[in-house]
């Protein structure tokens, strides 16, 4: 059960990653339109967020 917790968790992590990296429109940059370094790692952050949020969630509802 731990396994497929975390294989969610990575899933959905995944997901809201590659969600908002099309809503920045990433997929399409030119090159003075890049993303930075800094505005990669806010997504990356917000996606890890969004899990430990969902899982602050469960953990509540279980208590």
């Amino acid at each position: 059960m731990l396994a497929a917790t975390f294989a969610l968790a990575v899933m959905v992590v995944a997901g809201v990653f590659f969600a908002g990296w099309d809503l920045l429109g990433a997929r399409g940059l030119k090159p003075e339109r890049r993303l930075t370094s800094k505005t990669l790692f806010d997504l990356v952050k917000l996606c890890f967020g969004v899990v430990a949020g969902a899982g602050v969630l469960v953990a509540l509802v279980v208590a």
